[in-house]
């Protein structure tokens, strides 16, 4: 007996292999940063913020230290201009400012308020190294030497355009809108012998500067 029209169709699927959001081809780096952008809030958004000013806590995870779980608050001030002052206040301690202004300083990087624009400033010569699969999300990987010296990749979510990773010790967290620009609420830095972990909890977009910067 033949089989049936119906049979050899359901037989055909069963044996296709299973789409994949990874299949196809890697985008070039330019298509990888204009979705990023656009996936960011746009050029014209992120151009529109002048200042942000961040508040939150980085809490410190680190076994070789007593104790190991440490909790510091965080003010932030950043400008369009690049001015980038990071106010630290542990626990029972005066507080720290660290100008991040001019430096390769990743989370300097993150906290510009034209960050999104500037990949290409702080990562330079980007790559298309690879297409991914990185907890659970398939990611279109770009690779750039680094201004520091160090090779750096950045992993770009495929289906959101969203930046997850920077390189394997930096996952970028709670994606959600500040005003018409999107920004990753919580930051985990992973190292030997630990993790610091930032969490922002509120951000003042084009407010004016705060007193202490």
């Amino acid at each position: 007996m033949r089989p049936s029209l119906s049979f050899l169709v359901v037989a055909v699927f069963c044996l296709a292999p299973a789409a994949r959001a990874g299949d196809g081809l890697v985008a070039d780096p330019e298509t990888i940063l204009q979705t990023y952008i656009e996936a960011m809030g746009g050029r014209d958004a992120i151009l529109a913020v002048e200042t942000r000013h961040y508040r939150g806590r980085r809490v410190d995870d680190l076994g070789y230290k007593d104790p190991p779980v440490t909790e510091t608050v965080l003010e932030i001030w950043a400008t369009a201009g690049g001015e980038i002052l990071v106010k630290e206040t542990a626990a029972g301690e005066e507080p720290v400012v660290r100008d991040l202004a001019g430096s390769v300083d990743k989370l300097g990087w993150l906290l510009h308020p034209h960050g999104p624009l500037l990949v290409g400033a702080y990562f330079p010569d980007l790559v298309v190294k690879e297409q991914a699969h990185r907890n659970g999300r398939w990611v279109n990987v770009l690779e750039s030497p680094g201004l520091d010296g160090t090779s750096w990749s950045l992993a770009f979510d495929v289906g959101t355009g969203l930046l997850n990773h920077i390189g394997y010790y930096w996952d970028l967290l709670d994606y959600r809108p500040e005003g018409d620009v999107n920004f990753a609420h919580t930051i985990i830095t992973s190292r030997k012998g630990g993790s610091s972990t930032f969490f922002f909890e509120e951000i003042e977009t084009n407010g004016k500067r705060p007193e202490g910067f």
